[in-house]
């Protein structure tokens, strides 16, 4: 018989079962239940991001962006305003809908300049600028992409797509 002992810090946050639930019930394909089990383990600790992102997250593809989904999102903002991960997540809930676009865009600005060297929150900071019109910002934008990330595929192929909207 063995035993085995982890030991982590004491400030270390643990996810709950709830939450680990919640994981599970996502790779078996249920998508109720692995909300039903995100939002336990939310109210369980509200400090614990995982849990509120996973909730959020979960809710979003399953209701969409419903006004209960975008108080999620702006929830995990609020509680975990330097959380890029958090802000990327709030700014594409908001994006979704039209009247929310601009403060999608504001948080996703955020995302990058939390973290630089994601080249996905570039790419999308890019495809929501050009969503809300901004097409010289969002050719920026994946101009400075390319220059740090030369093998960007995606910011490459969006870069080519913005000339032909321009004329169309």
């Amino acid at each position: 018989k063995m035993v085995i002992i982890r030991k982590t810090a004491a400030e270390e946050p643990q996810p709950s079962r709830s939450y680990h639930r919640s994981r599970v019930f996502q790779r078996l394909g249920n998508a109720e239940e692995a909300v039903r089990w995100a939002r336990k383990a939310e109210a369980e600790d509200p400090s614990h991001f995982d849990a509120a992102h996973e909730h959020a997250r979960l809710a979003f593809s399953l209701e969409g962006p419903s006004a209960a989904v975008v108080d999620l999102a702006r929830g995990v903002v609020e509680r975990f305003p330097d959380n890029d991960r958090g802000l990327a997540l709030g700014a594409w809930v908001l994006s979704r809908l039209p009247e929310h676009l601009a403060e999608g865009v504001s948080l996703q600005r955020r995302a990058v300049e939390r973290a630089p060297h994601v080249a996905g929150y570039r790419v999308t900071l890019a495809h929501l600028l050009r969503r809300s019109g901004e097409h010289d910002m969002a050719r920026s934008v994946l101009e400075e992409t390319l220059e740090l990330f030369p093998d960007n595929e995606l910011a490459r192929q969006r870069l080519a797509e913005l000339p032909q909207e321009g004329t169309a």
